[in-house]
Formats: C-alpha cells, structure tokens, sequence
C-alpha cells in the first residue's frame, strides 16, 4: 500500500487504487446508518400505531356492548361492526408483528460467528481474545464482504418490519370503513 503525505491535514491517506476499497466500506456503513435509522423510524411508527389501535380495538369492544351504539345494530350492521372488530384486531397484531424484535436463532448465531463480526447476535458468541486476534487479521475486502452480509440481511428485516406496519394501517383502515358503513348507511 502506497501512502502519501495530506498537506491540509497532516494525515496519511492512500493512494487512489487502495481508496476503493474506504471508500466503498465508509459508503456501506453510511447504508448501515441509514438502515439503523429506518429501523428506529418503522419500530416508532409502529409502537405509536400499536398503542393507538390498541386503544381504538378496546373503544370498538366497549361500544359493542349491547346497551351501546355498536351492540345496538342488528342485521348486516352488526355483521359489519363484528368484522370491523375483528380487522382491528388482526391490525393489532400485524402491528405488535412489526415492533416485535427480529433477532434470528440462536443456533445460527453460535454456529455463524466466525463469518460474521458485526451483529450482536453473533458477536456474544465470541471469546473476546479470540475476537481480537481474527479483527487484527481482518483485510479490507474481508470487511466489505462483512458489511454485505450485514446490509443485506438488515435490510430484509427492514422490509419484513415496514410491510408489517403497512399491513397494519390497511387492516385498520379497513375496520374504519367497516364500522362508519354500519354506522352511517341509512336504514
């Protein structure tokens, strides 16, 4: 590796052929930033969801009762406001889906670590002096291929998660439906 002398900085920096590689594994662990950021971002979203469907299945079951609004409907209305209850609580749980951690198993994490050094999953697997000797052996390319596998694989339970809470707000967009059509429909 070439070295050459930054005259602003004082620091070392690399030739333009071994910048490649830094700049292609500080580009990946910009992606991982942002995918930790979309991460946080849908497991808010979808605990703030979580708790206002919640509040809105308990409303729905409440007025359900028979001396209540929706516990009063006879015929198809009644029939709709039980689907609406029921959509809700489907919502409830694709929601609760959503935030649920998806950690993976613990079988693969123990019997993957020694090809994988950036989740935690994995990484308590490790004794930490052997750790240490195989991120001291560590080569830019073992690195990246590293930073794949993370992004990848943390970006597939991005998906899972997002789809989860898209579900969610369509099943509850549709018991709204439900319940303002067996409210509101003339008689």
């Amino acid at each position: 590796m070439r070295w050459r002398r930054d005259l602003g900085w004082g620091r070392q920096i690399a030739s333009a052929e071994d910048a490649v590689p830094a700049r292609a594994a500080e580009f990946g662990w910009r992606v991982h930033a942002a995918q930790e950021a979309w991460t946080a971002k849908v497991d808010t979203k979808a605990a703030i969801f979580f708790t206002l469907q919640t509040a809105l299945l308990a409303a729905l079951i409440n007025e359900h009762a028979r001396n209540r609004m929706l516990g009063q409907l006879v015929g198809w209305r009644h029939a709709v406001a039980d689907v609406s209850i029921g959509l809700s609580s489907i919502a409830v749980l694709v929601a609760g889906a959503a935030v649920f951690p998806l950690l993976g198993r613990s079988a693969a994490h123990r019997h993957g670590r020694r090809d994988n050094l950036i989740y935690f999953g994995h990484l308590r697997h490790w004794d930490p002096d052997d750790l240490a000797v195989r991120l001291q052996k560590l080569t830019t390319e073992d690195e990246l291929q590293q930073l794949g596998r993370q992004l990848v694989e943390l970006s597939r339970r991005n998906w899972k998660k997002h789809r989860r809470l898209q579900a969610a707000m369509a099943l509850a967009v549709a018991a709204a439906a439900c319940v303002t059509l067996a409210l509101m429909w003339p008689r």
